[in-house]
Parts: C-alpha cells; sequence; structure tokens
C-alpha cells in the first residue's frame, strides 16, 4: 500500500521561498550585514592622502560582486558614488576589496588621494550582491574633514616686540599632530611640539622671512609661506653733500639725507646748528642752496622720520671757500713819529681758507710833488711774509704798499685798496698814504 504524500498548500511554499531569499535580512542564517569603521573622524590637510579603515560581514550564501564608497556633503545632500566613472575622483581613489583574495573579501578600506577642500563630507560603504535584491549601505558613516593649514602672522610686527605665529588648521579637535615650523624651506631648529605656536623673542630683522607649517607624518604638505615683515624706526641717517663739502663762494651744492627705515623714511627734515641755535631750514630727501656765500658755512644736519620713530644724523659741515677781502693796512702808532724810531705796517684782510702769504711793497713819492698811483714806480721790499712788517720811520718820503697772494684765486685780476694816512712830522712836508693791493690770481702789477 503506497503512502500518499500531504497536500501543501501553495501559498506556504510561497512563504517558505521568501523566507530562503530573505534569510540574511531577517538572521535566520548565522550571519548578517555588519559593517565596521575603526576611526569615524578623519582628518587630514589639504594635498595629502586618507585611509578610511574598513571591514564587514554579509549572510552566508551571498556572492559580494562590488564594493564602493557613496559622499555626501552633509545629511541633507544628496549621495553621488565614489567611482572611476566620476571624474572628480578618477586617480585618486583606491578600494581594497578583493574577491579573489581571502584576506580582502571582508575588506572595504578606502583611500582618497590629494584631497581637496571639496572632499569634507560624510562618507558610506556600498556593497552589492550578485543577487539583485541583495544590496546593501551601511548606516553608520564616516566624517572627513580637510583642513587647509594656515600660518597667522601679526600685523604690524615691530622690532624688539614678541611675535607668535600660530599654525591655524591642525585638526586639533580630532587628535594632536606634532606641528613643523620652517624658515624659507629649512625645518627651524626648535623643539617641535603638539603647540601650534611659534615664539619670536625680541625680533628684529634677522628674524624676516618665509614661515610656513606643517604636521608630522604629512611634512610634504605644509601651509603656504606667509612674509614676516619687521617695521623699524629709521636708523641714524647719512648725509652727503654734492659736489663737495669744501665749495667755492658763488657755486650750488646739494645735501642728500639717506637713511633705511621700514616702512621707508615719510619725511626728511633739514637743520642748520650754530653753536646751540638750531635753525630749520626745509623738508625733502635733498636740500639744495644755490649761489653759496661765507653766511652758509656751518653744521647741517637732517631728522628722518616714519610711522614708529626718527632719528637724527652727525653733522655735516658745509666748508664756503672764498677769495681774500676786506683788505686793510695799518700803523701801530698814533701821533706824531720821531725820526730814527721804529713802526709796524699791518696788513689784515678777511679769506678761506686763511691769507697764505703776505708781501708788502714801496713806492717812492713822486719828484713833481705827490705819491704816483702807478706800481711801475714800486720795489720789492726785502722783508717778511708777515702781515706786521716793522719799518724804519726815517724813510717818511717813502709811499707803503702792501700785496696778498691767495692760492684759491679763480683767475680774478682786480686789485682791491686800502689807504692809511700817517702823521706829518713837519708842516713843509707832503702827506704821506699807505695802499694794500690784493692780487687774485698772480703777484705780478696791474694798473689802478
Amino acid at each position: 500500500m503506497s503512502r500518499v504524500m500531504p497536500h501543501i498548500p501553495p501559498v506556504f511554499l510561497l512563504l517558505f521561498q521568501i523566507l530562503y531569499a530573505s534569510r540574511g535580512r531577517f538572521g535566520i542564517t548565522s550571519q548578517k550585514w555588519e559593517v565596521k569603521f575603526t576611526r569615524r573622524h578623519v582628518c587630514a590637510v589639504t594635498g595629502s592622502s586618507v585611509v578610511m579603515p574598513c571591514s564587514f560581514t554579509h549572510p552566508t550564501g551571498l556572492m559580494v560582486s562590488k564594493v564602493y564608497w557613496r559622499y555626501r556633503p552633509n545629511h541633507n545632500s544628496r549621495f553621488t558614488n565614489i567611482t572611476d566613472g566620476n571624474p572628480k575622483y578618477k586617480g585618486r581613489m583606491q578600494y581594497f576589496w578583493n574577491k579573489n583574495n581571502r584576506k580582502n573579501k571582508t575588506n572595504c578600506t578606502f583611500k582618497l588621494s590629494k584631497l581637496m577642500m571639496s572632499d569634507n563630507g560624510e562618507y558610506f560603504t556600498r556593497i552589492e550582491t550578485e543577487d539583485s535584491i541583495e544590496k546593501w549601505m551601511s548606516g553608520s558613516k564616516v566624517t572627513l574633514s580637510v583642513k587647509e593649514l594656515s600660518v597667522g602672522v601679526p600685523d604690524p610686527v615691530i622690532e624688539g616686540s614678541v611675535v607668535k605665529l600660530i599654525c591655524n588648521n591642525i585638526c586639533s579637535s580630532i587628535y594632536e599632530p606634532t606641528v613643523i615650523w620652517r624658515k624659507n624651506g629649512q625645518d627651524l631648529p626648535v623643539k617641535q611640539t603638539n603647540n601650534n605656536e611659534l615664539i619670536l623673542q625680541s625680533v628684529s630683522t634677522e628674524h624676516e622671512g618665509n614661515y610656513s607649517c606643517a604636521l608630522k607624518q604629512h611634512e610634504d604638505h605644509p601651509s603656504k609661506p606667509v612674509e614676516l615683515n619687521v617695521m623699524f624706526p629709521p636708523r641714524v641717517p647719512s648725509v652727503s653733500v654734492s659736489p663737495h663739502s669744501q665749495t667755492l663762494e658763488g657755486a650750488s651744492v646739494t645735501l642728500t639725507c639717506n637713511s633705511d627705515a621700514n616702512p621707508p623714511v615719510e619725511n626728511y627734515t633739514w637743520f642748520n646748528r650754530n653753536g646751540s641755535i638750531v635753525s630749520k631750514l626745509d623738508t625733502g630727501k635733498y636740500y639744495n642752496i644755490g649761489n653759496v656765500s661765507s653766511e652758509h658755512t656751518g653744521d647741517y644736519y637732517c631728522e628722518a622720520k616714519n610711522l614708529y620713530g626718527a632719528s637724527n644724523s652727525t653733522d655735516l659741515y658745509l666748508d664756503v671757500h672764498y677769495a681774500p677781502r676786506k683788505l686793510s693796512a695799518s700803523l701801530n702808532h698814533s701821533g706824531k713819529i720821531a725820526e730814527d724810531s721804529s713802526v709796524t705796517l699791518t696788513c689784515s684782510s678777511d679769506a678761506n681758507p686763511p691769507v697764505e702769504n703776505y708781501t708788502w711793497y714801496r713806492r717812492t713819492a713822486a719828484e713833481t710833488g705827490g705819491p704816483s698811483n702807478v706800481y711801475d714806480n714800486s720795489t720789492n721790499i726785502p722783508l717778511t711774509s708777515d702781515p706786521a712788517q716793522r719799518v724804519d720811520a726815517g724813510d717818511q718820503d717813502d709811499v707803503q704798499y702792501a700785496s696778498v697772494q691767495f692760492k684759491s684765486s679763480r683767475g680774478q685780476q682786480v686789485p682791491v685798496y686800502s689807504t692809511v694816512q700817517k702823521f706829518k712830522p713837519h708842516p713843509q712836508q707832503q702827506e704821506e698814504v699807505e695802499y694794500a693791493a690784493v692780487n687774485f690770481s698772480r703777484p705780478t702789477a696791474a694798473t689802478q
């Protein structure tokens, strides 16, 4: 007798098929869908690479066909698949899952290179199987923070102050990286710590340069260099004169003031010093004097000033040279002069440099009466080149002349005269007169 199999209603067969197809989702099998992230928050700097470790499990009996990640800037944004088909990620992504490698069959780790600020956001794992129904995306996420390092420099930086440089955006809220400081591309010989500050004591122009910071293990991706520019007041100015400080009367000279300062000197001011009296002359880098005279002889200095202070130059002495002038001849005797006594004739003149040589001449009175004012009749007295000359008073019939020779004469030949009248010892004698002459170029005689 044959056994008759019980009839199973079709509705139960359909339910069994559904449960078998959905065994992973309903926990019927020993394994279920699960994704584990080693780090839920990742921080990195622009230009570097980041690895997001990931592993997963899936229901038995399923064959994983594809593993990739999805991205969205925030929870209100749409998802973007990170695949080779997306131009934004082409050449920048790497997946470690390999269905043919037993070790990596459940490895969903993802690496993203050449990070950009636009990579900030949320990342999810997507796993697909050969069963079109079995597709799964992680409910948890990895948040990526991309930071662009920058160096903060106070403004202004004033010479002598304490300056603090700050490396900004170093992911310190997630972990405490070691900050590396560089000047002009070279690591600074200072202790690198997780403190993002660099302290410069008593800053000077030697500290000037381009500063950048980087993070340890990301040394190849430093911040953009920032210039440290130290401000300082004017240094002691230098003063020069053109053509030179010893100039001839009537010429033109230009005084120049120079000083190093940061920012550059805003204003130059010129002063003249006459003993304890200081007079303000003019403003500007240059001070011009046209047709200089002896009145311009003296000490000059300039003041350089900018936003952070002022400084004065040392004195420059302007020496104006001029030919002898104000020539005069005199006697050291007043009243009557006795015969056979001695008198002293003195010749004086104003000149710069001082007169180098005085020469005395004697000319006798003309026989027709009265002295002749013609040098052809004069004779040189073999006496010393001294402005004071002693002569015998017995020669009362002579007229004395004095000549002054000056080296810097500039070729002038116009004589200058001064007169000194002697006392008449006898009423019947003719009055005698002393003449003084100055030759500006050559000691040759000239006609008055």
